[in-house]
């Protein structure tokens, strides 16, 4: 069974939250936002108001929604949020899924979380309410459909999207991404499907930051051709020098990871370059690089897995850099994920900025 077809899953779990608090007789639902801004970097799904009878104050509520709520997930949301228990001890979290299993449960449930899924079951711990409901079936289970969106030909679309929601023409689509007109209606539908496209054709914010999470989730730099090499030179001198000999060679290029973030986020410290190169057997002996393993080198070289990857790349200071949304991928699907999720939260709030200005 599916979430009801004609609402987002933002809609459908207001719906759900605000429903289970009109339950409890000593709540008063003041106000109910989306997409609040709150803190550098980050702004969160929903955010209630609220009071509880017998106490004179009101009460907040961020809520965050999520596609999928599997262990590791959960982990990770909880990790972003621990930023308002310092600035604002006294908010409640609640995360809300389609399905939170026994296991992502007991996860909110060690770091005082509530949860709330659409199946019924839900933790809250809220002053002196304490409802505790567990042991409903998912009942939305769906066909998952992630190999096939983010197949290579496929995700073509997915990037141009991400990249240029406000295209909304398959024709336009395709030549943009490069894939048929066959595969972007496929994409188009599967997007439907899910939420991300609405019903009058617009693009769900909630969604469109979903899928991406989505795809960092199951993205490995390693789809790619991978070298390791090592240089004697300095992170700037070795961006520079790739720049110079691609571009006197006529070949593809741009830097990704730390690299391509530190063109967005300047303050950005990192000691390895990352950058995808069309041919690095060719730029390698052109550099003066030796090719080593494991962790020993200063720059990785990526052939890329499909051309794809240099969709709405662009030109900062002299060196070509993917998109944004490329960069964040990498950075998630990198082998330094621990130090890099803090960059890409930074990136992807970069791309969300874009998304609501329409600046894209």
């Amino acid at each position: 069974m599916k979430p009801e077809s004609n609402n987002t899953l933002e809609d459908i779990a207001v719906k759900k939250v605000i429903d289970l608090l009109t339950e409890i007789p000593s709540f008063e639902v003041v106000s109910v936002e989306r997409n609040v801004y709150i803190v550098k970097h980050q702004d969160v799904d929903i955010l209630i108001k609220f009071t509880i009878q017998g106490e004179n104050k009101v009460r907040t509520m961020i809520v965050e929604v999520k596609n999928s709520a599997q262990p590791r997930v959960v982990h990770r949301v909880i990790d972003q949020l621990a930023r308002y228990r310092i600035s604002c001890p006294d908010w409640h979290i609640v995360i809300i899924s389609p399905y939170v299993s026994e296991e992502a449960g007991a996860i909110c449930l060690a770091e005082d979380v509530n949860y709330l899924d659409f199946a019924g079951n839900c933790h809250l711990s809220i002053g002196p309410v304490f409802i505790d409901r567990t042991g409903k079936p998912n009942i939305y289970k769906t066909e998952r459909e992630s190999t096939t969106i983010f197949s290579p030909k496929a995700s073509r679309v997915v990037r141009m999207i991400l990249n240029d929601p406000k295209e909304d023409k398959i024709r336009n689509r395709a030549t943009k991404s490069g894939a048929s007109i066959g595969r972007v209606s496929d994409v188009t539908t599967m997007l439907k499907k899910r939420g991300v496209i609405k019903e009058d054709g617009s693009f769900s914010f909630l969604g469109l930051t979903e899928l991406l999470q989505e795809w960092g989730e199951i993205y490995s730099y390693r789809i790619n051709e991978v070298t390791s090499y090592k240089s004697s030179k300095n992170i700037r001198e070795i961006e520079a020098d790739i720049a110079t000999v691609c571009d006197e060679k006529g070949i593809e290029y741009a830097m990704t990871g730390f690299a391509g973030a530190s063109r967005l986020l300047p303050d950005i410290q990192y000691n390895s370059v990352m950058a995808y190169v069309y041919n690095p057997i060719e730029v390698a002996p052109l550099l003066n690089l030796s090719e080593v393993t494991g962790s020993e080198g200063n720059l990785i070289l990526l052939k890329p897995y499909d051309e794809g990857v240099y969709y709405a790349n662009q030109m900062i200071d002299g060196i070509r850099i993917v998109s944004p949304v490329q960069i964040y991928l990498d950075l998630l699907g990198g082998h330094h994920r621990d130090r890099s999720e803090e960059v890409a939260e930074a990136i992807l709030a970069i791309i969300k900025s874009k998304w609501q200005t329409g600046n894209v």
